[in-house]
């Protein structure tokens, strides 16, 4: 199955977007296959997943919102306060557990059709400076698993993530 196209029992995503297979299943815990190969699922916030990007030459986090919906023109008014407190304050903390010198935020789901922002904490001395990281960010080294475990709890402490199994794809 192509990572454009992609079914479980509660969940269906395809090039056209993401849908939840069964309108009363709670989308909890699906991520969709690019995401799951490309990040390390640190925990879960209100109604949403907390990733890191497996990459470590920058710090790139990722908040996949439990919605069906594709994009932030799709949220419910709830939804949309929600998530917006949930991206500012997660670039709140990011910003200051990495030092960052700049804040990158965006929600752009060309190539992932399920609902997702990125939040990446940018350095003038990163890979990628002064470029987006998308499409420029060179292979690199993965975090140690003591660096994982150190983001975990300190986004554990500072926004009250609850934190998941090491190795879960699914919260």
């Amino acid at each position: 199955m192509s990572e454009q196209s992609f079914q479980s029992a509660a969940h269906s995503y395809s090039a056209t977007g993401y849908r939840a297979a069964d309108p009363a299943c709670d989308p909890v815990g699906a991520l969709h296959p690019r995401l799951a190969a490309d990040c390390h699922l640190l925990g879960r916030l209100e109604r949403a997943s907390v990733l890191l990007h497996r990459n470590a030459r920058v710090a790139w986090l990722i908040l996949v919102p439990d919605t069906d919906a594709l994009g932030w023109h799709e949220l419910d008014d709830a939804e949309h306060d929600r998530i917006s407190r949930q991206v500012r304050d997660l670039s709140i903390t990011a910003g200051e557990f990495f030092v960052a010198d700049k804040m990158n935020v965006a929600a752009i789901g060309n190539e992932v059709p399920q609902m997702h922002v990125h939040i990446v904490a940018r350095h003038e001395h990163d890979a990628c400076w002064p470029k987006p990281v998308w499409g420029h960010l060179p292979p690199g080294e993965g975090y140690a698993v003591s660096r994982i475990d150190a983001i975990t709890a300190a986004l554990a402490d500072m926004l009250n993530l609850r934190a998941v199994a090491r190795g879960d794809t699914h919260a």
